[in-house]
């Protein structure tokens, strides 16, 4: 209990607890619950997208080894306020829906689902919203500070967010699920007994970061003959060679989603949406006024 009376302290004198930051480059957008600018549709292809302030590369990969078929975004963007979150619902309440609703609503260029947060306990933060300020010592916790960096954080360890904080760094967007599967480049040994399904071949939703303002959305399709999923173990040891420096795992099963131009990448169709809370994404920051003259 103390160490986490240290944390809401450390949270209220650093300012943590849903500060707005200041955005003041050419593609800087508000950290707020707002959508994106609209993706311009000549910039789309069938396999990506590119503007000035945004590249998607979009890439499907069957790995016969794991008996499974991987999709996969890898992402640029020219300001951290372009890779967002959004949700069902407001600060004071959210609820489940379509996620598909929200790539809509929020002008996502690529999204996966997020945590599903109104099921967990942890600190949640979306758009620099505290939704969610409680202990989960069982997960691990993943926070995305005002440059667009990941900071994982092993076993949710509150002296270890406390540290972030008294570096000067603001919670811009944070997740309660994990594991962490990638940490400085390395695969990590996941424990057997994670809290949720860690031995058994499932669908997985993975965000990594690649490099500065370099990230990468995956989802590990599962649960069909086509595509038996992964452990996270499996997961964790594939996501390593794919040359990112933070690996972590959001909600997955009958969770787990792709979103592309609007559309699913992955083997869902419209009509079969689990509902979810919430959803990771990037934009674009063009003024579409730019290029509708």
């Amino acid at each position: 209990m103390k160490r986490m009376i240290s944390l809401w302290l450390a949270l209220l004198i650093c300012g943590g607890l849903g500060t707005a930051l200041a955005e003041g480059g050419p593609y800087d957008l508000p950290i707020s619950m707002t959508p994106g600018y609209e993706p311009n549709p000549a910039c789309y292809t069938d396999m990506g997208y590119e503007d000035e302030s945004l590249s998607v590369r979009m890439e499907k990969v069957r790995l016969e080894e794991y008996g499974c078929t991987v999709d996969l975004a890898w992402i640029k963007v020219k300001s951290p306020t372009q890779l967002r979150t959004a949700f069902h619902g407001n600060a004071k309440e959210q609820y489940e829906s379509e996620p598909g609703a929200l790539v809509r609503a929020y002008q996502a260029v690529v999204a996966v689902n997020g945590d599903m947060f109104t099921r967990r306990h942890g600190m949640i933060y979306r758009m620099g919203i505290a939704l969610e300020q409680s202990q989960s010592p069982d997960k691990d916790s993943l926070f995305i500070d005002e440059n667009g960096d990941f900071h994982p954080i092993l076993d949710s360890d509150p002296a270890e967010m406390v540290a972030f904080l008294k570096a000067g760094h603001r919670i811009v967007n944070s997740f309660s699920f994990g594991p962490v599967f990638v940490m400085n480049g390395e695969a990590r040994t996941i424990r057997d007994d994670y809290w949720f399904e860690a031995l058994a071949r499932a669908p997985r939703t993975i965000i990594a970061q690649v490099d500065t303002l370099s990230y990468l959305f995956v989802e590990i399709e599962g649960r069909s003959q086509k595509s038996r999923g992964m452990t996270m173990q499996q997961a964790a040891d594939y996501m390593a060679t794919l040359g990112v420096q933070t690996a972590y795992n959001l909600d997955g099963g009958n969770s787990s989603i792709m979103f592309f131009h609007r559309k699913y990448f992955d083997e869902h169709y419209e009509g079969s949406e689990r509902k979810t809370s919430d959803i990771v994404y990037v934009c674009s920051a063009v003024d579409p006024a730019t290029w509708k003259k």
